[in-house]
């Protein structure tokens, strides 16, 4: 009696395992991946292992990685590079390209060469691409030589990536922090046109580049430097970004026009997603920036959308506040602040504008 229950036990045990391994197969089918009952433990093994290591390796390549990814394999190195007819100054060392130009340089092209090495001889590939998605076209000249055109994307800061890979997992990568600027013209004297055609015996226009800037942010932090910022910081702080012209020279003077230039304002991140307005206004921020700067005041000049394609600020209002400044002779500066409609989106990434005080002018045209 005993042994035929250990039977029963046995057969009604067997049934329950061909029935999983049915039901099993029956699953897969429906997902579209068929089974292989038969397929052995060494198999198994096998293929779990084959796809540990084409993890590894994509992983290795999606992480840019320059680690050894092969036993005995080395990852090729960038050594060199340069560019060819380019007027500006490329300091390879520090990572960094900086253009200080006196003209719109942008749909320009201009070839960087680079050179690389492998220690162990592998073939290498070369790619470039830059921050905002454009991959360039690589000539690899040899195995160790490669050039490439750079399109210039526009003023501003960019991020121009370069990219040598030997095929095996092992990259080197060189980003270039470019900064795009405008030179600032020069300051003409009073009483001097500033285009040709342009004034008469009592007539003048000249030019201004802001030499003051700055931000005063929310929590009472205050950053003097050669740029200001519009917008919110990564702790959803609000910023406020600050401009100064020297307008000494022309105390006295009777305005008949005035603009104020900041096309060559740039946006980090996007502020545009919640703000609608650059909102412009003249304040007398005085000698310094302070924490108290950051509180509300001043006359609005300007509402300038966003998403703009330039940045000018021009009209009666403007004149008239400048005229105001001119003739105050304790005021040497004709001082504005600029700022977001919108306080902060609470998204935590810095969302904000910012522009160089040497790409902001002030051009005015005048009676004596």
């Amino acid at each position: 009696m005993g042994i035929m229950k250990k039977n029963m036990l046995y057969r009604l045990s067997s049934i329950l395992i061909i029935i999983s391994l049915f039901a099993s197969a029956v699953t897969c089918n429906l997902c579209g991946t068929p089974i292989d009952i038969a397929t052995s433990e060494e198999e198994i093994t096998e293929a779990e292992s084959e796809t540990e290591s084409e993890t590894s390796t994509t992983t290795q390549v999606q992480t840019q990685s320059t680690e050894i990814t092969e036993e005995g394999n080395h990852p090729p190195e960038i050594i060199e590079m340069e560019t060819m007819g380019m007027d500006v100054e490329l300091a390879v060392s520090e990572g960094y390209f900086y253009g200080l130009l006196a003209r719109d340089v942008s749909g320009e092209e201009f070839i960087f060469t680079v050179e690389a090495q492998d220690e162990d001889g592998d073939g290498l590939q070369y790619r470039a691409y830059d921050d905002l998605g454009t991959n360039f076209d690589v000539t690899k000249t040899d195995n160790n030589n490669a050039e490439f055109i750079w399109i210039v994307p526009g003023w501003g800061p960019h991020t121009l990536t370069i990219e040598v890979s030997d095929g095996k997992g092992g990259t080197d990568l060189y980003p270039i922090d470019m900064l795009i600027v405008l030179e600032a013209p020069e300051v003409g004297e009073p009483g001097e046109p500033a285009d040709e055609g342009v004034g008469g015996p009592s007539e003048g226009a000249t030019s201004i580049v802001a030499e003051q800037s700055g931000t005063v942010y929310e929590n009472d932090r205050v950053m003097v430097s050669d740029h200001m910022s519009a917008g919110d910081t990564d702790d959803n702080l609000q910023m406020k970004g600050y401009l100064g012209f020297d307008i000494s020279k022309l105390h006295g003077k009777t305005v008949l026009d005035a603009e104020i230039n900041l096309s060559h304002l740039a946006h980090a991140q996007f502020p545009g997603l919640f703000a609608s307005f650059l909102v412009v206004r003249v304040f007398d921020f005085e000698d310094s920036l302070d924490a108290s700067d950051f509180e509300p005041g001043g006359v609005t000049i300007a509402n300038i959308p966003i998403n703009s394609a330039s940045y000018i600020i021009s009209g009666d209002t403007l004149v008239d506040e400048l005229q105001k400044v001119l003739d105050d002779l304790s005021r040497d500066y004709f001082q504005i602040k600029l700022g977001l409609d919108v306080k902060t989106n609470n998204n935590g990434d810095a969302d904000y504008i910012y522009i160089y005080n040497y790409e902001a002018t002030l051009y005015i045209s005048y009676l004596d």
